[in-house]
């Protein structure tokens, strides 16, 4: 169909346009998607590389944090004396020490005297049946045993002045540090346990020694002792605030002036670290 004056009506396609407009176009249309794939991809490895700067950022901050650490608790490099014993401490164990040789010495390390300061705390318990009796087979123990109420230590009977006795290990999991350098540190720990059900009192606690690693911290003397048919909860005052950074034990001294054999149990023993 013509229309007059040569002209296309409105619903014809447009005419083509020359060759020259066709290729600036096509060349521009390209170079767009090339930009946009290189900005994704820029992005895409900006995403990648973020949590590996900040893990080496956490990782080299951590390295400094047990550096400074390591420094703070070397009793040579911070020209410690020795620490004050408590008014309440033995000079010795009792009946000897429970470490063999006496372990690696004392420990010098001086304890933070007011615990004024510290705003939190976390009061841990460990089950009874992770103690054990100190060093090897010992003849006043009749027996021990594991159960799923505490450990359990059997001692002989008492007969012409001799009382049969034991040392128990109640090992615990300790802080070297937290996140941000700081280090707790323990003043209180707790014993959950029982004498014989008998109600004479023994076997009964006579001494409490306390370890870092290897390292005696001090030596508290105390009697505790049950005579009903439940286990009680001892708090042990050591005195002052005291860091364990190589593992906490507290050592338990048990002695029976029975004349018959006499069980002592222990349910569980505990400590708050503060900070």
């Amino acid at each position: 169909m013509w229309v007059s004056g040569n002209k296309l009506p409105d619903y014809f396609p447009l005419r083509k346009l020359p060759w020259s407009e066709r290729l600036y176009r096509e060349i521009r249309g390209v170079k767009m998607k090339q930009l946009i794939v290189a900005v994704i991809g820029i992005l895409m490895v900006m995403l990648l590389a973020i949590p590996v700067i900040a893990e080496n950022i956490i990782v080299d901050a951590e390295k400094e944090t047990l550096s400074q650490v390591a420094d703070a608790v070397t009793p040579e490099a911070a020209g410690r004396t020795a620490e004050p014993v408590p008014s309440d401490s033995m000079p010795g164990g009792a009946e000897g020490s429970s470490g063999e040789s006496g372990g690696c010495g004392m420990d010098t390390r001086s304890p933070v005297l007011d615990g004024g300061a510290f705003t939190s705390y976390d009061t841990v318990f460990f089950h009874g049946s992770t103690a054990e009796a100190n060093g090897g087979p010992n003849a006043d123990i009749v027996y021990e045993r594991d159960y799923s109420d505490g450990h359990y230590v059997r001692l002989k009977a008492s007969s012409s002045g001799y009382y049969p006795a034991a040392w128990i290990d109640c090992p615990f999991g300790s802080y070297h540090s937290k996140q941000g350098g700081i280090q707790p540190k323990v003043r209180y720990l707790g014993l959950h346990y029982r004498s014989d059900i008998s109600g004479g009192g023994f076997p009964r606690v006579d001494a409490v020694e306390v370890w870092n690693g290897c390292s005696r911290i001090t030596t508290i003397s105390r009697t505790l002792y049950t005579t009903g048919s439940v286990c009680t909860v001892e708090v042990i005052d050591l005195g002052g605030w005291y860091s364990f950074d190589r593992g906490l034990n507290m050592c338990v001294h048990i002695r029976s002036e029975s004349p018959y054999e006499r069980i002592f149990q222990i349910g569980g023993y505990g400590a708050r670290y503060e900070w």
